[in-house]
């Protein structure tokens, strides 16, 4: 579960999902919040007991999938970027932090 931004989509725009016992949760996103060249930003992403995921960036939501995922199932957090171009894509990432409940 997670966030994505993908440009070669039809609308630039980020989505929240996940993908729970092998099938993937419909996608929920929201526009107006394009990634700016050279400008930091914060991404979010919460789940919780019941394997609703949340994604906010700059603290503003970007969407809720309830049953995105199999609780029982342990979850990795992941940063990734993919170039899918001919030009090169560049990620600087200040820092991660990742945390569960005991």
């Amino acid at each position: 579960c997670g966030l994505v931004f993908d440009t070669g989509g039809t609308t630039d725009i980020w989505y929240v999902g996940g993908v729970k016992n092998g099938t993937d949760t419909d996608p929920v996103g929201v526009s107006g919040l394009l990634p700016v060249a050279d400008t930091f930003f914060t991404a979010r992403v919460e789940v919780d007991a019941n394997g609703t995921v949340w994604g906010y960036i700059d603290g503003r939501l970007v969407g809720e999938v309830a049953n995105a995922v199999t609780i029982t199932v342990g979850l990795t957090p992941c940063i990734a970027i993919g170039n899918n171009t001919a030009v090169a894509h560049t990620l600087t990432l200040d820092y991660l932090l990742a945390e569960q409940n005991r």
